[in-house]
């Protein structure tokens, strides 16, 4: 059997054997209520987030980001560790905000 098509075959096995397993163990939820929980806004902003981009750099913040619309529209650093945060930097115009610090 040539490599590719033994690469193939293993990854069939691997996708039918452990996407089951996986499923098994995902806890099952009811859906939200009406009247439970909030969202989606138009414009929600969560300030004071400490990012990490995964790449292994140090973290970053605090920062502030910006959803529209269930997307990331914006992250802007407002501050730098250990000193206030500028409120100039700040975006605003948030139909709703969540306080990360």
């Amino acid at each position: 059997m040539s490599p590719r098509r033994l690469l193939v075959a293993a990854l069939f096995l691997l996708t039918f054997t452990l996407v089951p397993a996986v499923q098994a163990q995902m806890e099952t939820t009811t859906r939200r209520g009406a009247n439970e929980g909030g969202g989606p806004y138009e414009r929600l902003i969560i300030r004071g987030v400490t990012l990490i981009d995964g790449t292994g750099a140090p973290p970053r913040g605090p920062m502030d980001l910006v959803i529209e619309g269930n997307r990331i529209a914006e992250i802007r650093n407002v501050g730098f560790p250990g000193l206030p945060i500028s409120e100039r930097r700040r975006p605003q115009g948030a139909t709703r905000e969540i306080d990360a610090e």
